[in-house]
């Protein structure tokens, strides 16, 4: 049958609109607002101390106080007053455009104290601190940096690539077409992650200026370069909804200062490239295009080429009941596609280590809210996963285990674990092959039943496939327990990275009693009276 002609007319128009919102960036950010990023360089350490000078830094003071402890942020900076090893008061400096009505100011800083207790001599000290730090502030130390070239050259890079695609294809841009598929593997976790972030915005404000300002501008970013590396290579671009799990999974592992926004675009343009240049026989990605992207911006970190990135390891953890949200969405992927045979083997493994290893204290644990991330949500891909029942339980052991001996390893070679999240998982996406070999052979040979992940229903090995939902949520019920959860609670340092709603307690206080909701597993109805109120 003929086709009608109005489809290539459509097709012909849509491909000369994808070409055209190149043009929409560049004259976006042509002309851009006079938008700074305020960021604290490194190497202010002494100059920071010097403004502690009165009363003094790590100086016995009377009645057992010291300043003992300086914090240097992102863009603040945080001096505890300490008494006997328990703080009782702290000043927080901020940028001096963000100061109250009230706060003292100085050429950086507004400077904002807070006792936590009723004390006295520490309000005297503190006072006696701040007229200090005021009177001493007379230089700017922010670093004020301008992303807009790095977003004119990123996207000026795309328009030039779309120009050199023109004039290479002269007469034969009618051979180009652009095809639109939803697919349910790629809107499924794109929806999750949206829910992950909103959460998070709660509780930790950065979250909706990232996810307003910086992601979007990695999804343009992506959207553009998926249809150019699709046009160049092949001369079909499948428009759909494949680059925003790519680009919002980055963005739960890894930001950027705005100063390295250019390494956000990077991760982006790895990740989608490998999904195009490395495949198996079947068609299929080698890697998860996000773990690819993080792993190699990690290499470089690891090798000190003066990567800079921001470690949101510790900020995830801030809502309070993250690690439950984490567990209630990995629970919908590991119901439909049949991973609870790899998150289950590797969290296994991971406190397996920390129960047989001399010393494994310091290893990662599976519940932290990073590193839950990684096992269920983030190494679940099922496009990247083995296709048969036994290999992925031999995929999730491998899992465990290398987050383990990557923490390890990367601790001694760099003090931070940072990247152990990442690296196994690019590792395992290589070794799927031997997986599904060992998988086919033990589901045949050993199991006696045919190859691949069991149905939900129907065929007699169902068991096989809820068994390991079972006993994952069993396991999560049994580890996520009051005592445990209020173990790693402290109201101190969630205040000092930014949370809301945390209320600090005073010294030998229940630190419990105000704050229920990060104190008890599963408290989302309290969590929702605290907010109401």
């Amino acid at each position: 049958m003929r086709q009608s002609p109005a489809r290539p007319r459509f097709r012909h128009s849509l491909l000369w609109s994808v070409l055209a919102l190149l043009f929409v960036p560049l004259v976006a950010v042509a002309d851009p607002p006079p938008a700074e990023s305020l960021t604290l360089p490194p190497g202010i350490e002494a100059q920071v101390v010097a403004l502690l000078a009165d009363p003094g830094f790590e100086v016995p003071l009377p009645g057992g106080y010291m300043f003992d402890s300086i914090q240097i942020g992102r863009s603040s900076i945080v001096c505890v007053l300490n008494k006997a090893g328990l703080a009782v008061a702290r000043i927080k400096l901020v940028p001096s455009g963000e100061a109250r009505v009230g706060e003292p100011t100085g050429a950086s800083f507004a400077i904002r104290a807070e006792l936590l207790g009723p004390d006295p001599d520490a309000q005297a000290l503190v006072a006696r601190a701040v007229r200090g730090i005021q009177q001493r502030d007379t230089v700017d130390l922010y670093h004020r940096f301008s992303p807009w070239p790095q977003l004119r050259i990123a996207f000026g890079g795309l328009l030039a690539w779309a120009i050199a695609l023109l004039v290479a294809l002269r007469g034969r841009v009618r051979r180009l077409r652009v095809t639109f598929a939803a697919r349910m593997h790629h809107i499924l976790p794109s929806v999750l992650q949206l829910v992950f972030f909103a959460y998070w915005a709660l509780y930790w404000p950065p979250v909706r200026d990232h996810m307003l300002f910086d992601v979007p501008l990695q999804l343009a970013f992506g959207l553009l370069f998926d249809a150019l590396l699709a046009l160049t290579l092949r001369g079909v671009w499948e428009a759909g909804f494949a680059v925003f799990p790519i680009v919002l999974s980055t963005n739960l592992f890894i930001w950027f200062p705005r100063e390295f926004m250019w390494l956000g675009f990077l991760v982006v343009a790895l990740a989608i490239g490998s999904k195009w240049l490395f495949r198996r026989a079947n068609g299929t990605h080698i890697f998860n295009p996000s773990a690819f992207g993080i792993a190699v911006i990690g290499l470089l970190a690891v090798a000190q080429t003066g990567v800079r990135y921001q470690d949101i390891a510790l900020q995830l953890q801030l809502p309070p009941n993250m690690l439950e949200l984490i567990f209630l969405l990995s629970l919908i992927p590991i119901v439909r596609f049949g991973l609870g045979a790899l998150s289950l083997p590797a969290a296994l493994a991971m406190l397996t280590v920390l129960a047989v290893v001399p010393g494994a204290w310091r290893l990662p644990t599976p519940f932290w809210p990073a590193w839950f991330l990684s096992i269920t949500l983030f190494a679940g891909d099922p496009m990247t996963a083995a296709r048969h029942f036994s290999g992925r339980v031999l995929q999730g052991i491998c899992l465990g285990l290398g987050v383990s001996g990557f923490a390890w390893l990367l601790v001694q070679l760099t003090g931070l674990d940072y990247f152990a999240k990442v690296f196994p998982v690019v590792v395992c996406n290589l070794a799927v092959p031997l997986f599904d070999r060992f998988g086919q052979w033990f589901d045949t040979r050993v199991l006696r039943r045919p190859a691949g992940i069991p149905p939900p229903t129907g065929r007699p090995e169902w068991w096989l496939r809820w068994l390991p939902v079972l006993a994952w949520v069993l396991l999560f019920v049994f580890a996520r327990t009051e005592t445990r959860k209020s173990a790693i609670f402290d109201p101190h340092l969630f205040r000092d990275l930014g949370a809301l709603g945390v209320v600090d307690s005073p010294p030998n206080a229940d630190r419990c009693a105000a704050n229920r909701p990060w104190c008890a597993p599963f408290s989302f109805a309290a969590e929702s009276h605290l907010r109401r109120n």
